[in-house]
């Protein structure tokens, strides 16, 4: 009560002091209890005091309570085997029944593998209704491409040619990529500019530029193509560059040439060897056979031979000019000017058909090759150029 007293004071003051010197003078001062003079009286209030319980509790399960607090150490198999070997008690000579028990069904049950941790991801199964809907869709493509007549088959070929036409190539490429023909002819036009650009003063650094600076354009020359057009074209001009169309026609153009060339060239070592083995190698004897409606330059006469050996070729050679021809087609910027695919059928016809009406000239000039070449040296049998380029294209075939 008197602390509760002084504590009210400012603990400063010098009252306050005095105060709390005189209240531990008589703490200090003050005579030992009667518990504490009496041994009995201790005893009994240590045996009804609550943290005298407590100690004692505290005392007699003190080895459970240890066991308590490490119970979160004993995680393994092997740390719980050796507590219980530690807090079982000392061996006497004799086992209980109960450890008898529990070894003889341990022993019972046999050891159980112990399964590795699996570090492989494992996808997991696709649902049982996307499975049905994936092969239905499976099926049904399956049976609608299995039951298409050619005709079918050309139509969607003949589809897929053209749709970038149709539909523009923005829906499949880029059109502003490098790789496509009109990001390839920006990309240029682009160069162009801006190495001509004065990035100083951001004109340009062209005489030419002095005639056309702040005057309007010649709206009678942009009539049929829009400003970029006219200006690309303008730029691609001055440059001496063509564009990428013109360049796949020439070299369609150069490959269906040779090809063709080489086609007349068989076409005509065909027929000559069979004219050969029937009339002989003299001028006299195989120009009168070519003559005009000869039974001997029927098409009927050379066309097993001529398949039989260059079939495969030729098959293969007009499949590859015809994708130079699509692409062609492609970058075309006008259906007027695209090309016919080939087939193989009309190109036999069409080149047995031009080496026929050349017979005459290409089987004399023939001959004075082969007699030319049995006076001179052979280094020297080149010389000279022959009809058509038939014996320039590959000598001895």
């Amino acid at each position: 009560m008197a602390a509760r007293v002084f504590s009210r004071f400012n603990s400063k003051s010098a009252l306050a002091e005095r105060f709390q010197q005189i209240l531990d003078e008589k703490i200090s001062s003050a005579p030992s209890s009667i518990i504490d003079q009496d041994p009995k009286l201790r005893q009994l209030y240590a045996q009804y005091s609550k943290d005298s319980a407590e100690k004692q509790y505290q005392q007699k399960y003190q080895k459970e309570l240890a066991y308590v607090k490490s119970e979160n150490l004993l995680r393994t198999k092997e740390a719980r085997e050796l507590a219980d070997t530690i807090t079982n008690p000392p061996w006497k000579g004799t086992e209980r029944v109960e450890d008898t028990a529990l070894r003889m069904l341990v022993d019972s049950a046999p050891k159980a593998k112990a399964m590795p941790r699996q570090k492989t991801i494992i996808t997991p199964p696709v649902p049982t209704k996307e499975r049905v809907a994936n092969a239905r869709e499976s099926s049904l493509d399956y049976k609608v491409s299995k039951f298409k007549t050619p005709e079918e088959k050309e139509k969607d070929e003949f589809r897929e040619m053209y749709k970038e036409r149709l539909m523009g190539p923005s829906m499949f490429i880029d059109a502003t990529s490098p790789r496509a023909t009109l990001g390839m002819i920006g990309s240029l036009a682009d160069a162009r500019i801006n190495a001509k650009i004065d990035h100083k003063s951001g004109k340009f650094n062209t005489p030419d530029m002095d005639s056309v600076r702040g005057k309007p354009l010649d709206r009678q020359r942009l009539a049929n193509s829009t400003d970029t057009n006219f200006f690309v074209n303008e730029i691609l001009n001055s440059q001496e560059c063509l564009p990428p169309w013109i360049d796949s026609q020439q070299g369609v153009e150069r490959e269906k040439q040779v090809f063709r060339l080489e086609l007349q060239k068989k076409w005509f070592n065909v027929i000559i060897s069979r004219l050969l083995k029937k009339h002989g190698s003299l001028k006299t004897d195989l120009l009168p056979v070519v003559g005009t409606d000869s039974a001997e330059l029927s098409k009927d006469l050379y066309l097993p031979v001529f398949l039989s050996a260059n079939q495969s070729y030729i098959t293969a050679k007009v499949a590859d000019l015809n994708k130079g021809i699509r692409n062609y087609n492609l970058q075309c910027p006008s259906t007027s000017l695209h090309k016919w695919k080939l087939t193989v059928e009309k190109e036999v016809d069409l080149l047995f058909a031009t080496v026929v009406r050349n017979i005459t000239a290409l089987v004399d000039e023939w001959v004075e090759r082969q007699n030319s070449i049995r006076r001179i040296d052979p280094a020297e049998s080149g010389a000279g150029s022959s009809m058509l380029g038939l014996f320039e294209l590959s000598r001895g075939g």
